[in-house]
């Protein structure tokens, strides 16, 4: 009889363990499925536009929060192409609660617009800043937002859209007007003294394989694209300065060191035509990858350049002149050692290729070289508009980690912007790349977005 008693014990405690199980599990079931059972249980969606949704669901979702409180409801947001849809389920009345609060939460928030004006092109990389940074400064004063794109077409303007309250919209137009008025006061001073640069009139030369430039010095000062544009989707301004053809060319970047340029080789010519100067800076020996001082025959002024071989017999040396990129032959009696502090600025010759096509028949002809010389105003100081699209790295060029940035050209005037490399194709002195896109966007798509 025991048995029998200890058996239904342990027969008991298990029905107990099962039933206790069986509550828990079903007891505090979700309260979506216990709504379900409700008679009136309902599902409300309401489209909230994109540019309130965080205001609506609070920090931490602490206004979504006190709305399910008060109202017995379950909120949450799904995507649906494009849109933000809240989805409130609850009883009947407490959706229509839900859906109130939340209309009237909307309705209390201040009205958000926009607002767009167009701004020159050739001035919103400036206005822009390195990394957004003018812009970020304003959005964060403003509180708007503020979003700068290429207009679509050949425009030479630039699209600025403002985002936010009436009051936000007031004072980030105003901060934008100041520094906008900053930037064209800033470009005119530099136009202005480019102005005063006089041609180049440079050979079409380049070093030979052999003569590549190898110097470790020089190469430590060269000017970088990848560290002066911080954002390559931003256009940026400049000058080509020497070409052997588009496929390599060199160029300037439009801005304060440019103007600096200018100021060190006034310098270095005053110096240099000193012949007291001179006297105290004739080199023992000339030997390949000197850096020196030399004159550029073609206007008699004396730059920076580099050594790129020797000519005993003839008492000469080819040099590249590291701010322009061109090379030549100068006699020995027209090379000087470079004044220590001369070196202050880096290297202004940026070395790049045309991105995106090569020449008809596999080799560049003299009329394309010419016609690319004309529509790039090689060393005719007229501004270009550049945008950086890939890297890449010559083939013995001996200078490891230093890769050649392929970029996209174009000529903004009279209201328009042309493609270079369009302009090559469209006279049959180029081609597009195998694999890419057969007729280059950019001027559409380049933009500068900031957000």
């Amino acid at each position: 009889m025991q048995s029998y008693k200890n058996l239904a014990a342990v027969l008991g405690l298990s029905l107990c363990g099962i039933s206790l199980y069986l509550l828990r599990k079903y007891w505090k079931k979700d309260e979506d499925d216990t709504l379900m059972k409700t008679s009136n249980f309902t599902s409300v969606e309401m489209v909230i536009p994109p540019k309130l949704v965080r205001e609506v669901i609070g920090k931490e979702g602490c206004n979504i929060k006190k709305i399910e409180v008060s109202s017995g409801t379950r909120i949450h947001f799904r995507h649906n192409e494009g849109k933000r849809i809240c989805i409130i389920r609850g009883t009947t009345e407490a959706c229509h609660i839900a859906k109130t609060l939340i209309q009237e939460f909307i309705g209390s928030l201040p009205k958000i617009e926009e607002d767009v004006i167009h701004i020159p092109r050739g001035v919103t990389p400036r206005m822009i800043g390195r990394g957004g940074e003018n812009i970020h400064e304003i959005q964060n004063l403003s509180g708007a937002k503020i979003n700068i794109s290429q207009e679509s077409g050949d425009s030479a303007l630039s699209k600025v859209t403002f985002t936010g309250t009436k009051m936000q919209l007031l004072e980030a137009k105003a901060l934008f007007e100041d520094k906008l008025q900053q930037c064209i006061e800033l470009n005119s001073k530099l136009q202005l003294a480019m102005s005063k640069r006089e041609p180049r009139a440079p050979p079409k030369c380049s070093p030979t394989k052999e003569d590549e430039d190898k110097s470790a010095h020089g190469e430590a000062r060269r000017e970088s694209l990848s560290q002066i544009i911080e954002s390559a989707d931003s256009p940026f301004e400049v000058y080509v300065s020497a070409l052997v053809d588009p496929s390599k060319f060199w160029i300037q970047i439009f801005g304060p060191k440019a103007a600096e340029l200018d100021r060190l080789v006034e310098e270095m010519t005053e110096f240099y035509y000193n012949e007291e100067n001179r006297s105290l800076y004739l080199p023992k020996t000339i030997k390949k990858n000197d850096l020196v001082a030399a004159v550029f025959k073609y206007d008699s002024k004396w730059y920076r350049a580099e050594v790129l071989s020797v000519d005993e017999v003839k008492k000469e040396a080819q040099l590249h002149y590291v701010d322009y990129g061109d090379t030549d032959f100068v006699e020995f009696k027209n090379i000087l050692e470079l004044r220590t502090d001369f070196l202050r600025l880096h290297f202004q010759a940026i070395e790049c290729y045309l991105h995106n096509i090569e020449p008809v028949n596999g080799k560049w002809s003299e009329a394309a070289v010419d016609k690319f010389e004309e529509w790039t105003y090689v060393a005719q100081w007229k501004n270009l508009s550049a945008k950086i699209k890939d890297y890449t790295n010559r083939e013995n060029k001996g200078r490891e980690g230093s890769p050649v940035p392929g970029i996209d050209l174009y000529d903004c005037k009279n209201g328009k912007t042309v493609s270079i490399a369009d302009k090559l194709v469209d006279n049959k002195f180029a081609c597009y790349k195998k694999n890419q896109e057969s007729k280059s966007n950019e001027v559409a798509s380049s933009s500068s977005d900031v957000h």
